[in-house]
């Protein structure tokens, strides 16, 4: 997950996501107001995580991440 907008080669590829799009779309999820089939490719499940950035932001990535998926993040 990003957390900010980083220049890095293959920011744009597939896979590569927002940490605040990825946190709207579990807490969405949660509340039970997912409508978009394609927001669900978002969760962590069956993926290896990684968090590139820290704060706050990068703290509730991990542990969200760690709440979808057992791999190691």
């Amino acid at each position: 997950m990003c957390a900010g907008c980083v220049c890095v080669l293959g920011r744009d590829c597939e896979g590569i996501h927002f940490a605040v799009n990825f946190l709207e779309t579990w807490q969405k999820q949660q509340a039970g107001r997912v409508t978009d089939l394609d927001a669900l490719s978002l969760s962590a499940t069956d993926k290896n995580v990684i968090v590139i950035g820290g704060g706050d932001t990068g703290v509730d990535c991990i542990a969200t991440s760690l709440r979808q998926v057992r791999p190691p993040v």
